[in-house]
This record gives structure tokens, C-alpha cells and sequence, in this order.
């Protein structure tokens, strides 16, 4: 959790497509939360423009602004959003509630979004927003530093739920009304990688042409991890194994595709150079998809200046 209470901004790095927030508006003006997704390649340049407040608001550089209610808020309490990103899709709700604010537009899809910069601004300096928490769903790094952080402790584990409380450094996978993180749960003799919905308390895995809900299962947590583009059983050397197959043990990865507005995450299994993610109670194939790898380097540098409109 990262405190910004007083903070006017703060530019981080994101690599998993989400963040969630914790928000509570004070004062009877027009205060904003806003946040400014930026360039994966260039932290200068600026997709999209998000302001949270009593309306919400999604601009573009190239579009018109879209302005809409987010109705059944209680702004005097503490709220928990969540906000992602995947292709030309912005989505924008309140955790564990169905109302969810979707924005598409026709736009450049090689500007890859890998950075996010937060705002607060207000009509009057009687009326501020008040942040609670800043959670991100992985790892925050200012990008202006010109040398490589080494994160301690990085390794992935596994780690079982503890009550309602999400372990520290859970992964997210992917979005489904909601941020979705990655769990894993044994069924019919695998250990299958699957989905977890915090809302719902329980995971499901993809598993013989269904999806089975799992009320005992694990959650992948850690940092220094990356999602890269994969085709069948081109399966990448430093591809993260997540579980087993139920034939000869076969070793079962972890990947994502996206169904419809959803970005669900499930397992690979190479022996059929397939993506399997579970989705309203069926098991879907991919055979293009993203796969869930641990990168070379153990390190998090930030982009390389030459890469960078302005000289960092």
C-alpha cells in the first residue's frame, strides 16, 4: 500500500493491464482523482486521461471526452475501484459491484500502456479528495531512475487464502467485472491453474469442457513476473509452470486470453499447444494467447532513454 495523502502526483510502472484503488471524496465541490496512463515506450507521451469523482470521465488524445454518472456511490465512505486496460477496452467499476463503466475506441494499439500517473485536483481548497490506499496490482517504480532495482524476495510462491484477506503481492490475471488473480486447485488428479474472484471467495479451473468452482485452491503471489504473446506449442523456455496434468504429470503453464470484453487467465497445456480458460461454466480453447514467463534478468529497470521522446 503506498500512501498519497498530500502527494500532487506520482508516476509508477504497471505491467498487469489493473490497479485497484481505495477512494473517499470530502467537500460538496468537483473533486477528481485523476490518473494519466502513459506510454509503455515513452512515459512522456499520454493514451489515456481517467478522472474519478462524482462524474467519470475518459479522454483520449485523439477522441472526444466521455462523460458519464456512476450511479449508487456512497462518496462519504471509503470505495474501492478498480480500472483496466487491454487492447482499445477501459473498463472502470467498484469492486465487487456488476456496475462497470466500458470505453472502446478505434486507436493505435502499438502505444502499450507501462505507466500510470496519479492526480488530485479540486474546484476550491475547501473540497479534496482523500485517499485511504493506492494499491497496485504489481509492483510501483518511479520511472526517472536511471539505475536497475533489484526487488528482494521476488521469487513466485503459492499461498492459500486466509479468510477474506488477499495475500500480499497477489497477482492479478486479468479482469472479469473485477480484477481476477491467478489460483491453481487440484481436480481429477491435476493440479490445474485457474482463476480467483475475490467477490465470490472461490476459484475456478478449466478442466474436460467445464468450469469447476474450487473452494479449497491456492493464489500465485510475488513480483518479476511478464505476459508475452504465445502461438500453440511455441511454449517460451522461461514460460512459469503452475501445476500438472493428470497424464504422466505433465507440466501445466499459465496463460490468458480475452473473451469478449474479459481478460481470464486459465492454464496451457503443451502437449496440445492450447489456452484453456473457464468461463460461465465451460472450458474455452486458444491456441493464441498469452503465457505467464519470468524474465531473464531478476531485475526492473525502466525504459532505456534512447526509447524516450524526451530525454529522461
Amino acid at each position: 500500500m503506498f500512501e498519497l495523502i498530500g502527494t500532487p502526483y506520482k508516476v509508477c510502472k504497471v505491467d498487469n493491464c489493473g490497479i485497484r484503488v481505495k477512494i473517499k471524496v470530502n467537500g460538496f465541490a468537483r473533486p477528481q482523482a485523476v490518473f494519466h496512463l502513459l506510454a509503455k515506450k515513452c512515459p512522456h507521451v499520454e493514451v489515456y486521461k481517467i478522472s474519478l469523482g462524482r462524474l467519470i470521465e475518459i479522454k483520449s488524445p485523439e477522441h472526444e471526452a466521455i462523460v458519464q454518472d456512476f450511479d449508487g456511490v456512497d462518496w462519504s465512505i471509503v470505495n474501492e475501484f478498480f480500472i483496466s486496460w487491454y487492447g482499445s477496452i477501459i473498463r472502470i467499476g467498484l469492486v465487487g459491484n456488476q456496475n462497470v463503466l466500458e470505453f472502446s475506441q478505434e486507436r493505435n494499439i502499438l502505444k502499450v500502456i507501462g505507466f500510470i500517473k496519479f492526480m488530485t485536483i479540486a474546484e476550491d481548497s475547501s473540497s479534496q479528495i482523500c485517499l485511504s490506499d493506492w494499491i497496485f496490482e504489481s509492483p510501483p517504480e518511479i520511472p526517472y531512475l536511471t539505475r536497475s532495482v533489484k526487488i528482494k524476495n521476488s521469487k513466485l510462491y503459492w499461498k492459500s487464502l486466509d479468510g477474506d484477506k488477499l495475500p500480499a503481492n497477489a497477482i492479478i490475471g486479468g479482469f472479469q467485472n473485477e480484477p481476477i488473480y491467478i489460483a491453481r486447485a487440484k481436480h481429477r488428479g491435476s493440479l490445474c491453474p485457474g482463476k480467483y474472484i475475490h467477490s465470490q471467495r472461490c476459484a475456478y479451473v478449466p478442466w474436460g469442457y467445464s468450469e469447476h468452482r474450487k473452494d479449497k485452491f491456492q493464489i500465485l503471489c510475488g513480483l518479476n513476473i511478464r505476459w508475452v504473446n504465445c502461438e500453440g506449442k511455441n511454449i517460451p523456455e522461461n514460460a512459469f509452470i503452475g501445476g500438472y496434468s493428470e497424464v504422466n504429470n505433465e507440466p501445466l503453464y499459465i496463460g490468458r486470453a480475452q473473451y469478449g470484453s474479459d481478460l481470464i487467465c486459465g492454464k496451457v497445456h503443451v502437449l496440445y499447444g492450447t489456452c484453456y480458460i473457464p468461463h460461465n461454466g465451460c472450458e474455452v480453447e486458444y491456441q493464441s494467447y498469452e503465457i505467464l514467463v519470468i524474465p531473464d534478468i531478476p531485475q526492473r529497470s525502466i525504459q532505456e532513454s534512447q526509447q524516450c521522446c524526451v530525454d529522461c
